[in-house]
């Protein structure tokens, strides 16, 4: 009954990711792209579904756990009962593939970073993060282990359960050299439930459309694939790029967001980039809740600003200039 077999590939996360201390100026990000323009206009990306396949995340966070989407069957139901009928006991808040358990508590930090940039709730505070969109919901998913890996087929049926519980996009700040054919089918597959796929670039300084990195060489019709920019609005020297596979740039370098411990942390990486526009992708969203994941994406791309990047829309990020393409197109 084999249709198709392959090596079960491991992917990591996004290398030379770097953490550092706070800095009251690392809140860049949010001014470059412009995102309190659509603040000032109460779009905050109320109710649109985000799923972050990574290391999970914690659940405990002041910033991020009213943020957290619950699977109401579960919640409702019996302790150590499979209530919903999905083979997943008790996941209340998401599920980790790699243990096969429904604590998805992040060990590392990557998953709660990158969640924060997404959706991390506003404070009166200056130097604490703001998400992009903190009115979304989140559906924490684990695939990522201990040692900052984890394999393709874990990732595949975590894509499979970021669809079942109706996500609209999902956040994925993780790659590797080895092309799964089955990865790749699975991507393609959310597109029919009307799922955005954001993918990061990499942190190689490649250029992928030669050096092909998965899964941000796939180059799908539901997929978006993000690259860095610093704060001086040059690509970052560690972001990989490609005229045909990297579609555009967004803050990648120095990116204050939310940690473990309840604790606020500066990440680098296109693993930062790519919540930028999952972020971006629900602001607008939530503004026109009816657009295709074909509208939105398009959206993103004609309105990057160009600045003659090595990327498809040769430009980048810009909150404002998406959601005027948005909602005249």
């Amino acid at each position: 009954g084999v249709i198709k077999a392959e090596p079960n590939y491991r992917i990591t996360l996004d290398r030379d990711v770097k953490t550092a201390a706070v800095n009251a100026t690392d809140l860049w990000g949010i001014e470059n792209v412009l995102a309190e323009n659509l603040w000032n206009q109460n779009i905050y990306g109320a109710d649109v579904l985000v799923a972050v396949v990574d290391s999970g995340v914690d659940l405990n966070h002041d910033q991020l756990r009213s943020r957290i989407a619950v699977n109401t069957q579960e919640s409702n139901g019996l302790s150590g009962v499979d209530d919903d009928g999905n083979g997943k006991v008790d996941d209340i808040y998401g599920w980790n593939f790699a243990l096969n358990q429904d604590d998805v508590t992040d060990v590392m930090g990557h998953g709660t970073h990158v969640a924060g940039i997404i959706l991390a709730e506003h404070t009166d505070d200056a130097s604490i993060p703001k998400g992009l969109a903190p009115r979304a919901r989140l559906i924490p998913i684990s695939f990522i282990d201990r040692s900052g890996g984890g394999y393709i087929s874990d990732a595949i049926y975590a894509l499979d359960y970021a669809k079942a519980r109706g996500a609209k996009v999902v956040n994925a700040s993780w790659g590797g050299s080895m092309c799964s054919v089955l990865l790749k089918e699975k991507i393609q597959s959310l597109a029919a439930a009307g799922i955005l796929f954001v993918a990061a670039s990499g942190n190689d300084g490649v250029n992928v459309d030669q050096t092909a990195q998965f899964p941000a060489s796939f180059n799908l019709e539901n997929q978006i694939t993000v690259g860095s920019i610093g704060s001086d609005n040059l690509m970052s020297r560690f972001s990989n790029f490609g005229y045909l596979n990297v579609h555009l740039l967004a803050p990648g370098a120095d990116i204050l967001s939310t940690y473990l411990g309840n604790s606020s942390r500066v990440m680098s990486g296109t693993s930062m980039s790519t919540p930028f526009v999952v972020g971006a992708a629900a602001l607008i969203w939530s503004a026109r809740p009816n657009a295709s994941y074909l509208q939105i994406k398009q959206a993103l791309l004609a309105s990057a600003t160009n600045y003659q990047y090595p990327v498809s829309s040769r430009g980048r990020l810009s909150l404002p200039q998406a959601l005027s393409y948005l909602m005249t197109h």
